[in-house]
């Protein structure tokens, strides 16, 4: 699921079909490899390409130190792999844990801590294949899901598969744009080329592009071109690019800054910013006539010890809200006395007796036919706060100043 990872999600993009770009990179290539005599093949050369093999794996997890793999893997020659950094014996084979041995100097008779480490004569990729055999987790899906993905590693999780991968697809490719241009030139006698033209937030191709195809995209949305757009020339620009961008950003919010400090706005007179500002809905409870604060938490700042308290005024039905601090003694979970909890509406006016009413209530849902239908007025284009007699009105209770 990617949606959570993206960016500009909340300019209010909507889009199904957003595809994390390691499946758009499964599906280029998928589309790109020929199909050979030995489909088991075709399938490990494909894993080796997603950094899905034990061996990308073990890179993924952040190389297993030998150490650690003395302790997971049994039966082997501790002689043919391993050394101790001091002078002590070692088991014949593994496992064993080298914390459990210590070197006893005999000078001063106090015990010291053995490393392990690789011999010297241990190639870099027989130390990988060993390590791939201790990978942390035994099934394939707590792997991936404990491990980084290949995105936050750049090249080190490839190094070691372009000879496998050249021997089996006839390739001399060193890089991806290098494997994609030569399959590309052997099918279609060019660079292969991605036209999408419903490029929504540019996913497809912007790992298109980084694998090294010509990409076309296009779509009707103008956010959509916007944050395309934005994925090749601020996302996919070269280091001295993002420095000048860098700079244009900041004398353009330099500029903005200055517009507001002379309007005077966001300042408290005292030299403090505003940070944050803090709404809430408002609705009546049916069952009471109070006008209560939706807030699904009081904490306002778990690192400084800020919550909200609801203080009724009987006179006339409201709450008013109380910014503090916590006392000492006092724990802020337990201080935590939300108004919304499980689609229901939660308030005690006389600190006592809690009323608790279901906010399909407060919304006035009813069925009309088969549809569903609310009480909810819908805004109309030039609405930007609510009306007076709309069910949510709105309520700043907060502000962080700086």
């Amino acid at each position: 699921m990617a949606g959570s990872g993206k960016t500009l999600t909340a300019l209010g993009s909507y889009w199904k079909g957003r595809k994390p770009l390691v499946l758009n990179k499964a599906c280029i290539l998928g589309c790109l490899m020929p199909a050979s005599d030995d489909p088991l093949r075709d399938l490990e050369i494909f894993e080796l390409l997603m950094g899905m093999d034990d061996r990308s794996m073990a890179i993924r997890h952040g190389r297993i130190k030998p150490d650690v793999v003395a302790r997971r893997l049994e039966g082997v020659a501790t002689s043919e792999w391993f050394e101790p950094s001091l002078a002590v014996e070692l088991p014949t084979s593994t496992p064993f844990d080298i914390r459990q041995i210590f070197f006893t100097d005999p000078k001063t008779g106090k015990a010291k801590p053995v490393r392990l480490r690789w011999k010297e004569d241990v190639s870099e990729s027989q130390r990988l294949a060993l390590e791939a055999r201790a990978l942390p987790f035994p099934d394939f899906k707590t792997n991936v899901d404990k491990a980084k993905r290949c995105e936050e590693l750049g090249d080190a999780p490839h190094a070691h598969i372009w000879a496998e991968v050249n021997a089996h697809l006839g390739t001399q490719a060193h890089s991806f744009p290098e494997l994609v241009g030569q399959m590309g030139i052997a099918r279609f006698g060019h660079r292969p080329r991605v036209a999408d033209v419903f490029s929504g937030s540019g996913q497809i191709p912007f790992e298109a592009a980084r694998l090294g195809c010509d990409v076309y995209a296009s779509d009707l949305n103008p956010i959509a071109c916007m944050l395309t757009w934005g994925a090749f020339n601020i996302v996919g620009a070269s280091v001295e690019k993002r420095v000048e961008l860098e700079k244009e950003q900041k004398a353009l919010a330099a500029k903005v800054q200055a517009e507001i400090d002379k309007l005077g706005v966001e300042e408290d007179g005292k030299g403090w910013r505003a940070k944050a500002f803090l709404y809430c809905v408002e609705v009546i409870c049916p069952e009471t006539g109070w006008k209560v604060p939706l807030l699904p938490t009081l904490i306002i700042s778990k690192g400084y010890g800020v919550i909200a308290e609801l203080i009724p005024v009987k006179s006339q039905k409201r709450y008013d809200i109380k910014v503090r601090h916590l006392q000492a003694g006092e724990d802020l979970e337990s201080m935590d006395r939300p108004t919304v909890v499980d689609g229901d509406m939660l308030h005690s006016p006389d600190g006592v007796n809690i009323h608790r009413t279901n906010l399909k209530a407060v919304r006035g849902d009813y069925k009309d036919g088969k549809e569903n239908r609310n009480r909810l007025r819908s805004w109309e284009k030039h609405d930007f706060m609510p009306r007076p007699d709309d069910i949510f009105q709105e309520r700043l209770y907060a502000i962080q100043w700086t």
